[in-house]
């Protein structure tokens, strides 16, 4: 990039690459690690809710990485909801379906054997 008279540091390059990916076509190359906890394909306008936000914090959680206090009491308080409704987050992007507002995240009961803050599709 010197050669075009800009000059870039490695956490700008790193956030480019985490936020497009290492083809810069758009692919999140960290987004297998990140959905591990998020088994749907959800469309885009979908990926900033809060409930991938608290999946992606549950990941993080998961494996081991640090999760910030803010984010980390906020998980705490979405999990505890979760455990004392005895629920799981399903995923339904169709928008004929009757949701809160076209909200394409609820909870349903958890089914025995479940494991987990979400049901598998």
């Amino acid at each position: 990039m010197r050669d075009e008279g800009i000059e870039a540091t490695q956490p700008a390059i790193s956030r480019i690459k985490t936020t497009y990916g290492d083809d810069g076509l758009g692919e999140d190359w960290r987004k297998a690690k990140r959905s591990r906890f998020i088994p749907w394909e959800l469309l885009p306008e979908h990926r900033d809710y809060h409930v991938p936000k608290m999946l992606r914090y549950y990941t993080r959680r998961m494996d081991g990485e640090e999760v910030a206090p803010k984010d980390s009491r906020q998980l705490d308080r979405w999990l505890a909801r979760l455990q004392a409704a005895d629920a799981v987050v399903v995923y339904d992007p169709d928008p004929g379906m009757v949701k809160f507002e076209g909200y394409p995240f609820f909870y349903l009961p958890r089914k025995p054997g479940e494991v987990g803050p979400v049901r598998a599709p």
